[in-house]
């Protein structure tokens, strides 16, 4: 099951079922990996894992997330060698509830 999650909408970008890794981030600050809560140390074992074996990774981050919480899952998979990742919005001007 995945975190409840308000996406940020926007009208461009593309479509990708291709991440083997998926963080979440909810407002409340809480984060998940592939629908599984996780502690700041499980997101940077697996992204570590992640960056030895050149997987994509992909964000979804509620619109109401803490920015500095985001950027820090990015610095973390850019620091674990990760170099595809995906920032997951929903489509047109509305957000959604996934």
């Amino acid at each position: 099951p995945r975190l409840p999650l308000d996406l940020a909408s926007a009208d461009s970008g593309v479509v990708s079922d291709l991440s083997e890794l998926v963080i979440e981030i909810d407002d409340r600050g809480g984060v998940a990996i592939d629908g599984q809560e996780a502690n700041a140390r499980e997101v940077e074992d697996r992204l570590d894992r992640a960056g030895s074996r050149d997987d994509e990774v992909e964000i979804r981050a509620d619109r109401e997330a803490k920015h500095g919480q985001v950027m820090g899952v990015l610095d973390q998979a850019r620091e674990s060698g990760v170099t595809r990742v995906g920032l997951t919005v929903s489509g047109g001007s509305g957000g959604s509830q996934e």
